[in-house]
């Protein structure tokens, strides 16, 4: 697998509790959901839940991957990309945007790759 282009499936998907917090134009609504993760990549990440959310909406997912780092919690900002639903769930897929250092270093993606991305609102 190219690690910087494509999501690692998991060998077994994760069932987290996640904080979602969705962004609507100015204003951000949190909540607590479980999530099913599927994959995680550098770029892209792929999860289902009973959750329903749209191509284009922004999302800060803060999940647990205690089980592949020492890290307690992560934090990952991006984009709805793509959308499947199954009459159980629904599975999506993230462009990531940004996320914190050890997020990159789970997925084995240097960290320098990405301080040279624009932010949706941010500089260079």
């Amino acid at each position: 697998m190219d690690k910087l282009n494509n999501a690692a499936c998991l060998n077994q998907p994760l069932i987290l509790d996640a904080t979602v917090t969705t962004v609507e134009g100015l204003s951000l609504r949190k909540e607590s959901l479980p999530l099913r993760m599927d994959s995680l990549g550098p770029e892209t990440l792929s999860f289902s839940t009973e959750k329903v959310f749209t191509i284009g909406q922004h999302l800060v997912l803060d999940i647990c991957l205690s089980c592949l780092s020492s890290s307690s919690h992560n934090q990952i900002f991006g984009e709805v990309i793509w959308s499947q639903e199954t009459t159980e769930s629904n599975t999506y897929g993230l462009k990531i945007v940004s996320a914190d250092n050890n997020y990159f270093q789970i997925t084995g993606t240097p960290v320098e790759r990405f301080h040279t991305k624009e932010l949706v609102g941010g500089r260079h």
